[in-house]
């Protein structure tokens, strides 16, 4: 290596590779200190693990447990990230799934005598796009996607006539309107997606929450009586299933998928986090904290966007949020398990 003159190195810019932040944050009499890598690469991977199992440890009489059954906080066996195109041919494609601005994130809990402990580590990326794939058995976190399609698809998936009933009658009526929810997960006996006061734990159901409804962005009076006709109740919606087991959801895309562009298209805030005990992590894609709590937790909940819009890190269609998602291929001639 020869060293560059002081003149040589007035026409040169450039960047670190990788920053180190420090921040703290007070919540009552309990004071955090975090320090976060910030890791300058744009990423494109595609790979499979056989499972993804976060947080093993016994649960029993948590009372924000969803599915007592699950023995971890996070199970995704089969998971991957991107996929293969024309995957049993001779010419396969290979589609990255595509990561910016990665970083990684400890959190140090103040002991009160002069030391600290740490608390919790996270893994986040600053914007994501692609597809990510698994059999879901157990979820933790708050995962939010829009499910948005036009009212005549609930009709033809539930009614054999207008007159079946009251609320084929209003499908019917509504026609080709545009409706749209938001999904979270849930607990299945209640169809709540908080339980205690905070998010749920081990769950395997995801779908519109007690209470909550669908609505019509394009208006009209019609669209001004969805909401209330849409109301979930015991999760059931216009006669149909408002809840649904994750195991359904074979593949969902991370971002927009309409879009090649990048910046317009990926999803933002995304993180995978453990902790030991609760820690209010920064929310990176808007204002305020994350509250999280002992285990493990995902993150893919919506943002505000620079125009103000709301986003969402999931789209999914009416018709694949009544009846599942098929998996995209992961592997070179075979869907899964390679």
């Amino acid at each position: 290596m020869t060293p560059l003159s002081d003149d040589e190195l007035s026409y040169t810019t450039g960047q670190a590779f990788i920053t180190v932040d420090a921040s703290s944050y007070v919540d009552g009499a309990n004071r955090y200190e975090f320090t976060k890598i910030n890791l300058g690469l744009d990423i494109e991977i595609q790979s499979n693990i056989d499972e993804l199992r976060l947080a093993e440890f016994d649960r029993t009489g948590d009372p924000d447990l969803a599915d007592e059954t699950q023995a971890a906080d996070i199970i995704i066996k089969n998971f991957a990230l991107g996929r293969v195109d024309d995957y049993d041919t001779s010419n396969p494609k290979i589609i990255p799934f595509l990561i910016k601005d990665p970083y990684i994130e400890l959190a140090y809990k103040d002991d009160g005598a002069g030391g600290r402990q740490i608390a919790g580590f996270r893994l986040g990326f600053g914007q994501a796009k692609g597809d990510l794939s698994g059999d879901f058995q157990s979820l933790t976190g708050n995962m939010e996607g829009l499910i948005t399609g036009s009212s005549s698809i609930a009709y033809d998936l539930n009614c054999s006539g207008p007159f079946s009933s009251t609320d084929c009658f209003s499908l019917w009526i509504a026609g080709d309107t545009q409706i749209e929810a938001v999904a979270r997960l849930l607990d299945r006996d209640t169809g709540q997606a908080q339980l205690n006061g905070t998010y749920v734990k081990r769950a395997s159901w995801l779908g519109i929450p007690q209470g909550e409804s669908f609505s019509a962005p394009g208006g009209g009076i019609i669209g001004s009586l969805v909401p209330t006709l849409s109301r979930v109740d015991n999760c059931k919606s216009l006669g149909l299933d408002a809840c649904f087991p994750v195991s359904i959801y074979q593949s969902f895309y991370v971002g927009d998928p309409s879009t090649d562009n990048f910046e317009a298209g990926s999803a933002k805030g995304i993180f995978m986090s453990l902790q030991s005990q609760a820690v209010p992590w920064q929310n990176y894609a808007g204002t305020g904290r994350i509250a999280t709590d002992k285990g493990a937790f995902m993150n893919f909940s919506s943002y505000t966007d620079s125009n103000g819009q709301r986003r969402y890190p999931f789209v999914v269609d009416l018709y694949s949020a009544l009846t599942g998602t098929t998996r995209v291929p992961t592997c070179i001639g075979q869907t899964k398990g390679c």
